[in-house]
């Protein structure tokens, strides 16, 4: 027999080698791989085969625990399928990080004297692991020892039964989650509501009967959607059954992580990316090895071998981060959940207080997903006084209004917290020649540079590039340079002006490179150690701060004008998601120049809903998903004429073989170079009825198109259009 095997790293063509019956797809093996030994996965089986050169054979299978069987390899080849992926980019992410790494194994020998009829090569191995007994050796040492065809060798002492060998995998056990700073009171789950149980029970009866539904929990902030996430995975691992959560970032869930790990610490595992890889390799195998574990992680989380799967959570499921963007396969994790719950016969739920425009459609307009929304907050929650203050009125060049000094004031006077929020780090977000006119951009990508004032350095905040601060315009020579707009360094040094004597920090992703800061902030403002908190986007989601009474959104309008169909949706769930930080009434201020936008009006009544319907009939009428799916194709090169060569004939194509699909493009994106690359697009509206012809097609085309230095993506449903 004959298997095609994928070997990571060696290119997407898989290989071809003989096995036999008793390897099946899906295997990990041990393969002879140049001069040495490699590891692959098995993606397909056949009897025979024509071929015109030597076929090596399969040495062994490897962790059987990890194989891509059932389900597994069902999600395997629907991703590849989906999402126009080849198999070697699919395949990396179902395995920990040391599996399919070049083989590493070891050797025994058994403990029987040494057979007469045991000559040359074969004597002369299994006489030094004899020597050696009871220790393990590495196949690596052997090899230096005897020469490079000892595989062959050890294959055949295996066969006749005088040696044992072994895949090795190193592990380590994951340092203990920190879970519990120091003044920060963990949350309890204490008896459910009556609509809480309800819900429960909804999900539970689920649970029971192995059915499949896809729910979707639309509870406001404080509305105690935790809390029934937490006892439905109570009653999971009370009757020995698995269970994932996911989360967007596990930081941010440091106090709803307490009550959970102090219960089940041998049972919980929080998988992330901070992990060293034998941390990871060490959470899979108890994953694989146990038939009761919950797994509280990031998207990643859903690629585990979880025995016994019997409900899968995704928490503030609106989140960017369930979205793959950066390379194929560009998955949207909420996808997956679904597929793996529909093919396991799990209910699947997902929550959030601003929930995705699609996840919307499909639960409350479509009927696809069953939906549950919870109105009523904690009875120690109130939903906060919401002002709108129009900056046009206010003084030029100001980012802070009067009357949202007035409040900071009001607040400090009575110990009270207040959150800044403005979606921009650094000090000013670009820095433009007023003589010339030139905005100074970062020479890898097509993006201003931000100044940043404590670094003192301009940065790129897609590929990092850093530079000084320049005296004179890079472009013309003048010294007349303006240092536009605010970021979060600026509103700080404004802020300071007006309350010198405020304690006031920084929450964005420069201040928390370092590790455990971003919780040492957290813990410090809830401490009142911080009188102010300025951040970004980090503030929005996940932090629950009890004495905040005044909340100032600066240039709510951010984000509004960029040219992407889900602009509004991004803005309107961050307010949302701000504006949720305050418990108990108190204000939100928020700043902006467009104050009769449709946004502000649902956000001052609470009522993201009313949004949603609004940005429904808005992507009705100019045909964007959840009513098409949109699929974003992006040629890549350092040449931009090779790549807009390249994505002008798979528009050729694409016209010539797909009649009904409409076509934008071909033309740069708004970010037109990234990285060093040029890049060009096209976007393609597809019915639901015609996705997975066009993603076969793209995935042949992607193969067609592969040439040096050009790369081809396809991004179905796309979170970003830049």
């Amino acid at each position: 027999m004959f298997c095609d095997i994928i070997i990571p790293h060696a290119g997407k063509k898989a290989y071809t080698y003989k096995c036999n019956e008793r390897v099946h797809v899906g295997d990990i093996v041990n393969i002879p791989f140049g001069k040495g030994t490699a590891r692959g996965v098995v993606i397909s089986k056949s009897v025979a085969k024509e071929v015109d050169f030597n076929i090596k054979e399969v040495e062994s299978i490897a962790f059987p625990e990890f194989s891509l069987h059932g389900p597994r390899l069902d999600l395997f080849n629907f991703m590849v399928k989906h999402y126009a992926a080849f198999e070697s980019e699919a395949i990396l992410l179902f395995f920990p990080p040391g599996v399919l790494k070049r083989s590493k194994n070891e050797c025994r020998a058994k403990k029987i004297e040494i057979p007469p009829t045991l000559t040359g090569k074969k004597l002369e191995i299994f006489s030094y692991l004899r020597t050696r007994y009871p220790r393990w050796i590495k196949k690596s040492t052997l090899t230096k020892e005897f020469g490079s065809n000892v595989s062959n060798i050890i294959s055949e002492l295996k066969t006749e039964g005088l040696i044992t060998c072994r895949d090795v995998l190193k592990t380590a056990k994951p340092k203990p989650f920190i879970y519990h700073p120091e003044g920060i009171k963990h949350k309890e789950v204490s008896m459910l509501t009556e609509g809480q149980q309800k819900i429960y029970n909804d999900v539970l009866r689920d649970i029971k009967n192995h059915n499949f539904r896809n729910f979707l929990l639309f509870g406001v902030t404080g509305s105690g959607k935790t809390a029934i996430y937490y006892k439905l995975f109570e009653y999971v691992l009370e009757n020995n059954k698995s269970g994932i959560f996911l989360v967007p970032e596990i930081a941010l869930t440091v106090q709803s992580l307490t009550y959970f790990l102090n219960r089940y610490k041998e049972r919980v595992f929080v998988y992330h990316s901070g992990l060293s890889n034998t941390e990871k390799n060490w959470i899979a195998k108890k994953c694989a090895s146990s038939d009761s574990v919950v797994v509280i992680g990031t998207r990643s989380s859903l690629f585990l071998p979880i025995s016994n799967l019997s409900l899968l959570v995704v928490d503030e499921e609106h989140d960017f981060s369930y979205k793959e963007e950066e390379r194929m396969p560009m998955y949207d994790a909420r996808e997956i959940a679904e597929f793996i719950g529909r093919r396991l016969n799990i209910p699947v739920l997902m929550g959030s207080g601003t929930p995705d425009v699609i996840s919307f459609y499909k639960a409350s307009i479509k009927n696809d997903h069953g939906i549950h929304i919870i109105t009523e907050r904690f009875k120690d929650y109130a939903n906060p006084e919401i002002e709108i203050v129009d900056m046009k009125k206010e003084r030029p060049g100001k980012a802070l209004s009067l009357h949202l000094i007035d409040e900071i004031k009001r607040s400090l006077d009575k110990k009270k917290g207040i959150i800044l929020f403005i979606n921009r780090r650094g000090y000013t977000p670009f820095v433009q020649c007023m003589d010339c006119g030139k905005t100074i951009y970062c020479p890898m990508c097509s993006v201003p540079l931000v100044l940043h004032k404590r670094e003192k350095v301009l940065k790129c905040h897609i590929c990092g590039h850093t530079e000084p601060i320049p005296d004179a315009c890079p472009y013309c020579g003048s010294h007349n340079l303006f240092f536009g707009g605010y970021g979060t360094e600026r509103i700080e040094e404004e802020v300071k002006r007006f309350f010198p004597y405020a304690t006031i920090s920084i929450l964005d992703r420069d201040t928390v490179q370092k590790k455990g800061m971003k919780e040492k902030i957290y813990r410090d403002f809830i401490n009142k150690k911080i009188d102010i908190l300025i951040g970004t986007q980090m503030i929005s989601v996940g932090f629950d701060f009890p004495h905040v009474e005044t909340v100032g959104i600066i240039n709510a309008d951010t984000g509004l004008m960029f040219p992407d169909y889900r602009a509004e949706e991004r803005v309107a769930q961050t307010l949302f998601q701000v504006a949720g930080r305050l418990r108990k009434k108190g204000k939100v201020i928020v700043q902006t120049r467009d104050p009769e936008h449709p946004i502000f009006v649902y956000l001052k009544n609470h009522d993201y809903r009313a949004f949603l319907l609004y940005e429904l009939d808005n992507r009705k009428r100019y045909q964007y998903p959840p009513f098409l799916y949109l699929i974003r194709i992006i040629a890549r090169s350092k040449n931009a004429k090779v790549a807009r060569e390249q994505i002008i004939k798979i528009n050729e194509e694409i016209k010539n073989t797909h009649k009904d699909v409409i076509i934008l493009g071909p033309a740069p994106p708004p970010y037109e170079k990234i990285r060093g690359e040029y890049r060009w697009q096209l976007v393609l509206k597809v019915k639901e009825n015609d996705l997975d012809e066009i993603t076969e097609s793209l995935k042949s085309l992607r193969e067609e198109s592969d040439i040096r230095n050009m790369k081809i993506t396809v991004n179905v449903n796309p979170y970003s259009m830049l």
